[in-house]
């Protein structure tokens, strides 16, 4: 039974997705003018089994390819034995449900239709991602797309909706700007994994452009990314005191990772250093929404 528990704790992820996904879900708050309350946190848990149910089905459907590779075989409970496939994809199938009952939730206690139909669309393209029947994963410039609303869009969009029937002008450059960013990582990753992917004939947006065209495009989406973080610069108050909360954060937050840092095998200085900068941005956030400041003119 703790073979099981440990393999489902595992199958989850939840190390990888919890920081960026409390820390999107309070910015994208705060630019709804939203509140913390009990909402929040509903939205929060919502998006965290959403984000979780994304990487589960991905690793119950790849587990055969993962238990050809050592590294991912030990991380993938389904490739080392933890779990069988049946059992992967019932506890998804659980996190699915759980995700979109909360969602529904939210929706049917605040009026906020929304909510529901941008939850559902994350959990179903999440589904629909990794799937073998489908795998949007496995289709040029749909897989990039797709991960662009999948692990970042739909965090943002769900988290507005919460509080907000309609985005704003400043939550639509939001919305944009972090899908594109989202973008830039996924390119990211089929670059890191092109020689790989050429050999073993997988076809990727990277793979169909090409490595140098990918990285062109790279450069082309984070410059669009910064122009949108500076045009919602302007649009935000006291963006002052939101720095000033956030360097304040940071310093413990990093000083707390340092001592997970040092006592893991492994160490991973960018990990250490990504994880405190996201945990501290959504700190901050918190601090912003618990003192009912404005953010947004």
């Amino acid at each position: 039974m703790t073979k099981k528990i440990k393999g489902i704790i595992a199958l989850s992820r939840w190390i990888e997705v919890y920081d960026f996904t409390l820390a999107l879900t309070l910015i994208s708050v705060i630019f709804a003018q939203g509140w913390a309350g009990t909402r929040l946190l509903a939205i929060a848990f919502a998006n965290f089994l959403a984000m979780t149910y994304a990487f589960m089905i991905n690793d119950t459907e790849d587990a055969e390819e993962d238990s050809e590779n050592p590294k991912k075989k030990k991380r993938n409970p389904i490739s080392n034995g933890s779990l069988t496939k049946k059992e992967g994809w019932l506890v998804s199938n659980i996190t699915f449900l759980l995700s979109l009952i909360i969602y529904a939730y939210i929706a049917y206690t605040t009026g906020l239709i929304n909510v529901f139909w941008a939850g559902l669309a994350a959990l179903v393209i999440s589904l629909l991602y990794s799937w073998r029947k489908v795998r949007l994963k496995a289709m040029p410039v749909i897989d990039v797309l797709t991960h662009m609303y999948m692990l970042s869009g739909s965090i943002f969009l769900t988290s507005y909706l919460a509080f907000s029937n309609n985005l704003s002008l400043a939550g639509w450059a939001a919305l944009i700007a972090v899908m594109i960013v989202s973008g830039y990582g996924q390119l990211d990753n089929e670059i890191r994994d092109f020689e790989t992917d050429v050999k073993t004939k997988i076809k990727t947006t990277a793979t169909i452009m090409g490595k140098k065209p990918a990285i062109a495009l790279q450069t082309v989406l984070i410059i669009i990314a910064g122009i949108g973080f500076l045009y919602i610069a302007t649009l935000l108050n006291d963006i002052s005191g939101f720095l000033l909360r956030y360097l304040i954060s940071f310093v413990p937050i990093f000083l707390l990772n340092a001592l997970t840092y040092f006592k893991t095998k492994e160490k991973n200085y960018k990990t250490w250093l990504h994880r405190s900068l996201v945990l501290a941005a959504a700190a901050a956030s918190l601090w912003v929404l618990a003192d009912g400041i404005r953010m947004i003119k």
